[in-house]
C-alpha cells in the first residue's frame, strides 16, 4: 500500500530483457529493509529481488508489461519512487495500490499561473472511475481530478510537485501510468457483479439502493 506522494527519483541503470519479463536496475536514493520489500515506480508496484551500492533491482512481469509504461525504460530513463506505507505512518495522498489500470496519454500541458494543467486521454474503464474531485494516481502521484469529459480528464499540477516528480520533464504525448481510487474501483465491481448497475451508470441514489450508503 502506498499514499502517492512520491518520496525520490531515480534512474534506471539497466532495463534487461528476459524471457517474457523484464529486469530493471534502478539507482535509487531510498533504502529498503530487505529483499521483497515493495516499491512503487512510477506508481506501479514492484518488488525488490536484489540490493545494490545505491541500486534496486525488480523482475517486471508479462502483466506489469502490458499495462504499464515500464516496457519503454531505457538507461537513464528518470522514474518516481515510493517505498510500501508503514503502520501508523501519517497518510497525505489517498490509498494507492500500485496496481496499474491502464496506460493513459498526455494530451496537453497548460502554464496557469505557477501552475500547470494537465488533460490525460484514457480507456473507458478508467474513466468510468473518474469523477470530478475523485483520486487518481498518476505515475505514482496522488493527483485530484479537477474535471472529467468523457474521455479525458484534467488534473492540476503545484509547482513544488512539477520539480519534485518526473513530471517536470513530462512532454505532450508521454504515456503514463493510471490508477483508479481503489474505493470506487470495488464498489463498481461488486455493483456489476450483483447486476445492480455498470460502473458508468454508478449515482449516489444506486449506491444507497444497493446498501453502500
Amino acid at each position: 500500500m502506498f499514499t502517492g506522494l512520491v518520496e525520490a527519483t531515480g534512474e534506471i541503470a539497466r532495463a534487461e530483457p528476459r524471457a517474457g519479463s523484464l529486469r530493471l536496475v534502478v539507482r535509487s536514493p531510498l533504502e529498503v529493509d530487505a529483499l521483497g520489500a515493495s516499491v512503487a515506480v512510477d506508481g506501479a508496484c514492484f518488488t525488490v529481488v536484489e540490493r545494490g551500492a545505491g541500486t534496486l533491482a525488480f523482475d517486471v512481469g508479462p502483466e506489469s508489461l502490458a499495462r504499464t509504461v515500464a516496457g519503454s525504460y531505457r538507461a537513464g530513463t528518470r522514474v518516481n519512487l515510493e517505498r510500501a506505507l508503514a503502520a501508523g505512518a501519517r497518510l497525505g495522498g489517498h490509498f494507492v495500490l500500485g496496481h496499474v489500470d491502464a496506460l493513459g496519454t498526455l494530451e496537453r500541458i497548460s502554464p496557469r499561473g505557477d501552475a500547470r494543467d494537465l488533460l490525460i486521454r484514457a480507456g473507458r474503464d478508467v474513466m468510468d472511475l473518474t469523477p470530478p474531485k475523485g483520486s487518481i494516481t498518476v505515475n505514482g502521484i496522488s493527483l485530484t481530478v479537477n474535471a472529467s469529459h468523457g474521455e479525458t480528464f484534467e488534473v492540476s499540477i503545484i509547482p513544488h510537485t512539477w520539480e519534485r516528480t518526473m513530471l517536470g520533464t513530462a512532454r505532450e504525448g508521454d504515456r503514463v501510468n493510471l490508477e483508479t481510487d481503489v474505493l470506487a474501483r470495488t464498489v463498481a465491481w461488486l455493483l456489476a457483479r450483483r447486476g445492480t448497475v455498470s460502473p458508468a451508470g454508478l449515482t449516489v441514489d444506486k449506491l444507497k439502493e444497493a446498501g453502500f450508503l
